[in-house]
């Protein structure tokens, strides 16, 4: 993997959720302000930076809710709101929605650089003057989950790998224009060599804010605000984008999102990492036509999201 020339380019993790690649090329001047991409009309977009730390800008200050993960708290580097900027703009008077942070790789898609059968996308990336293919595949029910929660919230896709490779992902992605934001590497910090994903930065109340992320060390810094999604890679089964969505349709709402979070936690907690919905009904032991009837294979409780999305 480190020779390859793309290992640095798309943000990996193992089976556990645990970062491997060597993030070498972080921003680390707090100054370097690179200026936002042309955006093709339709996209909303943001391309941001900010500094990366060191460790020693880290300090433990005690264990983790939901202890079973092994998380723990730290306490971010200083951040200076005025001298720096938040990494989104400021939201529109009176808008109600949620934040929800959502990662790229192995939350939504899984990319190889490798040929896959049955790719759903093939996106070229160049890396020192050579075209590269990186072939992705779609998680199991994301375009329904994409479609739903891009009615319901500001949707903000932030990812640690780099955009020469994301945007385009995201490009092809999201069919339904349903992220507000992306937001690349750039916009991490860095902690023992590894990279968070501050939600302070975001200029958003963070009581408001949810992240939905594979790799338990890029919500260190906010594991109470953290959906712990299992990793994929390329179980076609796989049925937790079809089993979280009810509850995202549920807690769209909610004033303060860290005491539904708790219980969706302990629940997947209980369940081997699993959420089966209010009924407890495992999908893959669904009555009929509650799954794979509901636009294209969805497992929404036997409701059809794009109806639960335009409530």
């Amino acid at each position: 993997m480190a020779d390859n020339p793309l290992s640095g380019i798309i943000q990996q993790v193992d089976r556990d959720g645990n970062q491997i690649n060597n993030f070498s090329n972080i921003v680390t001047d707090k100054h370097h302000q690179p200026q936002p991409k042309p955006q093709p009309a339709g996209w909303k977009r943001l391309f941001c930076s900010c500094f990366s730390p060191s460790i020693d800008d880290y300090t433990q200050a005690g264990s983790a809710a939901g202890g079973e993960q092994g998380l723990i708290h730290v306490q971010g580097p200083s951040f200076n709101a005025e001298e720096e900027g938040y990494l989104l703009p400021e939201k529109a008077p009176g808008d109600p929605k949620l934040t929800l942070v959502l990662d790229l790789d192995e939350t939504l898609v899984h990319s190889s650089f490798k040929p896959v059968p049955n790719a759903d996308f093939v996106v070229p990336v160049e890396v020192d003057g050579t075209v590269h293919r990186v072939f992705v595949c779609k998680r199991p029910g994301v375009d329904a989950f994409m479609k739903t929660v891009g009615e319901l919230f500001e949707v903000v896709v932030f990812t640690a790998s780099l955009d020469k490779y994301a945007n385009p992902v995201l490009d092809l992605l999201d069919r339904n224009n349903s992220i507000h934001f992306r937001l690349f590497r750039e916009a991490c910090v860095m902690a023992d060599g590894s990279l968070v994903k501050d939600l302070n930065r975001l200029g958003r109340d963070v009581r408001k804010c949810i992240i939905v992320d594979n790799s338990p060390t890029s919500y260190l810094l906010h594991p109470q605000n953290a959906v712990a999604i299992s990793s994929w890679f390329d179980d076609p089964a796989d049925t937790q984008l079809y089993t979280l969505l009810p509850w995202f349709v549920a807690s769209a709402g909610d004033e303060d999102v860290v005491p539904g979070l708790a219980l969706l936690q302990a629940e997947m907690n209980a369940n081997g990492g699993n959420y089966w919905g209010a009924g407890g009904v495992d999908p893959g032991k669904a009555p009929e036509g509650t799954y794979g009837e509901n636009g294209g294979g969805q497992y929404t409780n036997g409701a059809d999201p794009s109806v639960l999305g335009s409530a």
